[in-house]
């Protein structure tokens, strides 16, 4: 049930359907209340100004991002943990997996295990899609991806049923050593939601965020098209409003420290 409505509310949460909402009352108030439809389209262009620019949506990203930095591997692991939604399921054509923006997860998942040959790698997850979640497989697409990279079929476990962060550390609770010396990947705007749910789950990890959606240091400098609303703009504060909405709810669930 908490999966299904998270996933609605997500729906109605995003910007531009908000936008959309606003407009549909302001064009249902026109005639009979000109005054408050003006005040609904004044609403409208503030909230497109501030969620599109770029020194809003990216100081909120920013500020997930920096939460938890990456920490430092000095030592032999037993595994690399990396959680799913990075397979674009409505793309896909003749068995070629198709991912998204966030395919680094699975990248630098790889990376480390060439790096660290005698760890295993863990893939965790189903679908987040509500249409798809009873028979597509994300940890599947993703194991013949990395089969296909060079990783040998022994090491990899596949962690199938988990749709959400809080369910990749509670299935994983009952598949992996607690004590064992893990290295979690996921993008870094998820990391504090993903190392708080695994440390409830009694997990130390070491955090290895990847995919960083904001501009780093020395191209951050304050310039015009900052202020300009953009398309990624609006996305990076959709990103950013989910995440900290995630965070508010996971911890009045219970669902992390």
């Amino acid at each position: 049930m908490f999966f299904i409505a998270s996933k609605i509310f997500q729906m109605i949460a995003q910007p531009f359907n908000v936008v959309l909402i606003l407009l549909a009352s302001a064009w249902f108030l026109g005639k009979r209340n000109p005054s408050a439809a003006r005040i609904i389209i004044g609403i409208i262009l503030i909230f497109c100004f501030v969620c599109g620019s770029e020194v809003f949506s990216d100081y909120m990203l920013r500020a997930l991002e920096q939460q938890v930095p990456r920490d430092v591997i000095s030592e032999n692991i037993d595994g690399i943990i990396v959680l799913v939604g990075i397979v674009n399921i409505y793309s896909m054509r003749e068995g070629v997996t198709e991912l998204v923006e966030s395919a680094d997860r699975i990248v630098q998942g790889v990376v480390l295990a060439r790096q660290y040959p005698k760890a295993k790698l863990i893939i965790t997850g189903a679908s987040g899609l509500l249409d798809k979640s009873a028979y597509f497989r994300e940890a599947d697409l993703l194991n013949e991806l990395v089969l296909a990279l060079g990783i040998s079929k022994d090491r990899i476990i596949l962690e199938r049923n988990a749709r959400n962060t809080h369910e990749h550390a509670t299935e994983l609770s009952a598949m992996l050593p607690k004590d064992g010396k893990w290295v979690l990947v996921t993008s870094a705007f998820h990391m504090p939601r993903a190392v708080g749910c695994f440390k409830k789950a009694g997990f130390m990890v070491k955090a290895y965020p990847v995919d960083y959606r904001t501009r780093s240091k020395k191209f951050c400098k304050t310039s015009l098209e900052l202020f300009v609303p953009t398309l990624s703009g609006f996305k990076n504060f959709n990103i950013a409003l989910k995440e900290y909405i995630g965070l508010i709810v996971y911890r009045l669930a219970g669902y992390m420290n």
